[in-house]
């Protein structure tokens, strides 16, 4: 289990994981919302400059959706029923074979996310035997949003290939 390995050994992915916490804390909900979503902004614009594919119309789209009754807490939700936490004292011991995925899988990662490092991709084909990675060395977090063309075709092309 790459990830749950690197939270508990790996400086570099503490740190990336670190918003994981703030995400599990009481009223982070609020702090998120607050300020026409300021925070949530804060994150998409990492290095101070609102990414390209966030223009007026996609912002408006995400403060609908963000606004909607119980979305945010969906969100924060997911981190809270997570065993997995960074830098933890005591390590989650989980059971590979509870997660081994048997059926081919194509992962399409951004190199440049700066949540998810690329060492989380060492060891995936121990519970991914049938694991095809394709990176896109200028994505990040947001690949779906920097390069939807690319990685609709990367999807499409690899669905294509699956047998049902």
């Amino acid at each position: 289990m790459p990830f749950a390995r690197l939270l508990a050994s790996d400086p570099n992915q503490q740190k990336a994981s670190t918003y994981m916490g703030f995400l599990r804390s009481e009223g982070s909900e609020a702090q998120l919302a607050a300020n026409d979503f300021a925070m949530i902004e804060s994150f998409l614009a990492a290095g101070g400059t609102a990414p390209a594919w966030y223009d007026a119309a996609t912002r408006a789209a995400y403060h609908a959706a963000w606004g909607q009754p119980g979305a945010i807490r969906g969100g924060v939700n997911y981190y809270r029923a997570t065993a997995l936490r960074s830098g933890a004292d005591k390590p989650v011991s989980l059971d590979p074979a509870a997660f081994m995925v048997r059926m081919p899988t194509r992962v399409i990662w951004g190199e440049r996310d700066r949540a998810l490092l690329p060492a989380l991709l060492v060891g995936l084909d121990e519970v991914v035997p049938d694991l095809e990675v394709v990176r896109l060395p200028k994505a990040t977090h947001w690949l779906t949003h920097e390069d939807p063309a690319r990685v609709a075709d990367l999807i499409h092309e690899f669905a294509s290939r699956q047998s049902v």
